[in-house]
């Protein structure tokens, strides 16, 4: 049987996949678009580096099921996998991989505006870091990243993902909850602003909000208490990219890849990081209404 070795980077950060089988894990993935969009940075390398791997694949058997090896850290796949399944463990895997090296993930988008640099984040239940983006760069600001930015222990910016939009689902990822990328700006815009982005390193973030936007909401701004931020912060590192509340696919929940001793780490990252910049929780009507509150708190 044909043995199959690849590694997948994301900044300094390398997870292995070997298959046994015709498939490689490049030819499985198929291509990396959702990957990329969630994490940006993620690319297949021409070297291999790790002595172990962190993902086994055998391609060619007949169930599809999975197993994870908790004292050998090593996920195995059996079967046939779709290419987004696929993709949401990648995903599990480099964040994990990520974290090793004290790097951390936010499900955000971030700006420069007006000299400050921005982080609109996603935590346990708002919604509107993209719409907040767009607003922004209509007023001018610079893109730092679209959908996940990755961060150092100080808070540098080590890089962001690049794409506004996700233009195609891979199989796997399917979200009929969530309205197609062009239908949900509509809502609020005639036409979309050109997106600039920031050049030059971003050696720290100064100011995290959290939209959360709903067309009946009535405008609320309030800063956030040490607890709460640490809450929202914690969910949003962990939920949106380990994913332990999801069936990775029909009747197959998805594996446990978080650690105790990185949950321990994340959240003495993240009380360190809570306590050294201004978060704001801000309700509104619109993308419009959530800058004109971003814009108060600046001038304060």
């Amino acid at each position: 049987m044909r043995h199959n070795v690849n590694e997948i980077e994301a900044v300094d950060s390398r997870i292995r996949a070997d298959t046994y089988g015709e498939k490689t894990i490049v030819d499985g993935l198929e291509d990396i678009a959702w990957l990329g969009y969630r994490l940006g940075e993620a690319h297949f390398c021409s070297d291999v580096r790790k002595d172990k791997p962190d993902l086994v694949w055998y391609t060619e058997e007949k169930r599809k099921a999975l197993e994870y090896l908790e004292k050998e850290k090593l996920l195995i796949l059996y079967g046939d996998w779709n290419p987004g399944e696929l993709q949401r463990i990648v995903l599990a895997l480099l964040v994990r991989s990520l974290e090793r090296n004290d790097h951390y993930v936010f499900h955000s988008s971030a700006i420069n505006y007006k000299g400050y640099n921005i982080l609109f984040m996603s935590g346990e239940a708002n919604h509107g870091k993209t719409m907040s983006l767009i607003e922004a760069a209509r007023r001018g600001a610079k893109i730092i990243s679209t959908e996940g930015t990755i961060v150092d222990v100080s808070g540098k910016v080590l890089a962001g993902t690049k794409e506004v939009f996700l233009r195609r689902r891979p199989r796997g990822t399917e979200r009929a909850d969530i309205p197609p990328a062009q239908q949900g700006w509509r809502k609020f815009f005639d036409s979309l602003p050109e997106f600039k982005p920031y050049e030059g390193e971003v050696e720290n973030l100064d100011l995290i909000i959290l939209p959360d936007i709903d067309g009946h909401f009535d405008t609320y701004v309030t800063e956030l208490s040490q607890f709460e931020r640490e809450y929202q912060t914690f969910c949003c590192l962990t939920d949106s990219y380990y994913s332990t509340s999801i069936v990775i696919s029909s009747g197959i929940p998805m594996p446990m890849l978080d650690e105790p001793e990185l949950r321990a780490k994340r959240a003495q990252f993240v009380s360190e990081f809570t306590r050294k910049r201004p978060y704001y929780l801000i309700r509104a009507k619109t993308p419009a209404i959530v800058l004109d509150e971003v814009e108060k708190i600046l001038r304060k």
